[in-house]
């Protein structure tokens, strides 16, 4: 099985997140990684952390979708 775990710090590419996504079958958001999975209409099965870098909309709408 392959994880895509997508967290804070400096993003990387659209592109990079969206083929990564398609190759995965479990995508993890952590903290602010949340943030650029959302902003390209990635729902990860998880998300973890404190969520002190996280948009708290982007969380609940994440938790709403079932994250």
């Amino acid at each position: 099985m392959n994880c895509l775990i997508v967290a804070g710090g400096v993003k990387p590419k659209d592109e990079i997140i969206n083929y990564y996504s398609e190759q995965c079958e479990l995508i993890i958001g952590v903290d602010k990684g949340c943030n650029y999975l959302y902003d390209l209409n990635i729902t990860p099965q998880y998300i973890v952390g404190d969520f002190d870098s996280s948009k708290a909309e982007v969380i609940k709408k994440l938790e709403n979708l079932g994250a």
